[in-house]
């Protein structure tokens, strides 16, 4: 039995391929290659676009294009440190 696709599976498969390609454009140094994550990216933005109703495909590439370097987790951390003195939040 074939499962249907559904649209958090198809934004997790973008988001993968997206990541892909930053990574591939990171590092790669050849045009071929540049040309061929270009493409990984263009296919994340697609089906970005495909599961989005405020967005197109050429918007999607182009908030890709801003996110430059190896990608990461983006992660923010929040700390309360009690002691004798007041509250300090950093």
């Amino acid at each position: 039995m074939r499962k249907k696709l559904t649209t958090s599976a198809a934004l997790g498969w973008a988001k993968k391929l997206q990541g892909i390609a930053q990574t591939g454009l990171t590092y790669a140094k050849d045009q071929y290659d540049i040309e061929r994550y270009e493409g990984v990216r263009q296919i994340a933005a697609e089906i970005m676009a495909a599961h989005s109703s405020d967005m197109s495909s050429t918007e999607f590439v182009d908030l890709f294009r801003k996110d430059i370097g190896y990608p990461t987790p983006k992660v923010g951390i929040r700390a309360a440190v009690f002691s004798d003195r007041p509250i300090i939040i950093r």
